[in-house]
């Protein structure tokens, strides 16, 4: 039993040790994926602050918490899917104008500023906007752009009067407008066609929104591999406990064997010492 007993102490010391140095290793992998994840959602925030700034000012800000101040156009309305970038094109830097509720707090909002060193874009909702009837158009981008405000309709309407989606090529789209010279064509990757020229892409934030897309999708599968990576490190640590629990029984064991055989080993060592001395 003595035998027995302290082979299984080795496998168990063996087996410790091995399950220790994976635990460690696991636990370099663990620490690594997580920093890679607050590395990943730090250029989320930075990317998504950047975007935002982008046509945005200190000025804007100022003007944008000034009484009767509603907020960004972009804040205020909802865009289906897949026009985001068409609406953009289309709206320009009245993305990131200011709405105001009158045209009074509009002109005292803009009085406070220094117009020399600065700029500001704003729009009061009170104004009597023209009501211009929708170009009668297969796809015009009004029917994809909704107000969170039911007052800034008859901007957007006017905004959008004139502004039609169309996804041809650049032949066919040239051909639009120079058949139809009083609209604007615009596609969902943000290219404008009017009468006064063409552009094609998006200033500044193409590149920094395809950046931020990349980015979210590589912190869902780093999220996974911290949640997969924790979940190793557990497994092993729970194992480690339960070695350490059965080498812990083993060892106690064995001491109790040892307490038990150690007067008979004296005994039968007297009885050869004595057999020895007869002879």
């Amino acid at each position: 039993e003595n035998e027995v007993l302290t082979e299984k102490i080795t496998n168990d010391q063996e087996e410790t040790k091995r399950q220790r140095n994976i635990r460690n290793s696991l636990w370099e992998q663990l620490a690594e994926a997580k920093a890679d994840l607050r590395g990943t959602k730090v250029e989320i925030e930075a990317l998504t602050q950047a975007i935002n700034s982008i046509g945005q000012t200190p000025t804007d800000e100022q003007i944008a918490t000034s009484i009767g101040s509603l907020g960004f156009l972009r804040d205020s309305i909802e865009i289906e899917a897949g026009f985001e970038k068409a609406f953009e094109s289309a709206a320009g830097d009245l993305f990131s104008t200011i709405i105001f509720d009158t045209k009074e707090n509009a002109i005292e909002a803009l009085s406070n500023i220094d117009i020399e060193t600065r700029s500001a874009s704003v729009v009061a909702i009170d104004t009597q906007f023209e009501k211009l009837h929708t170009i009668n158009a297969e796809n015009p981008l009004r029917r994809y752009v909704n107000s969170t405000n039911e007052t800034l309709d008859p901007f957007l309407d006017q905004l959008l009067c004139d502004v039609i989606v169309h996804e041809g090529d650049l032949h066919d789209i040239v051909e639009i407008v120079l058949n139809n010279p009083e609209i604007t064509v615009v596609n969902k990757r943000g290219d404008r066609f009017g009468s006064l020229g063409w552009r094609l892409g998006q200033k500044d934030q193409g590149d920094i929104k395809n950046i931020l897309k990349e980015a979210e999708n590589r912190l869902s599968s780093e999220e996974k591999k911290v949640e997969e990576k924790q979940l190793l490190f557990s497994e092993t640590e729970e194992q480690i406990k339960k070695i350490e629990t059965h080498l812990a029984e083993t060892q106690k064991k064995l001491k109790k064997v040892n307490v038990v055989s150690l007067p008979c080993l004296r005994y039968f060592r007297k009885l050869e010492l004595n057999k020895k001395l007869m002879m």
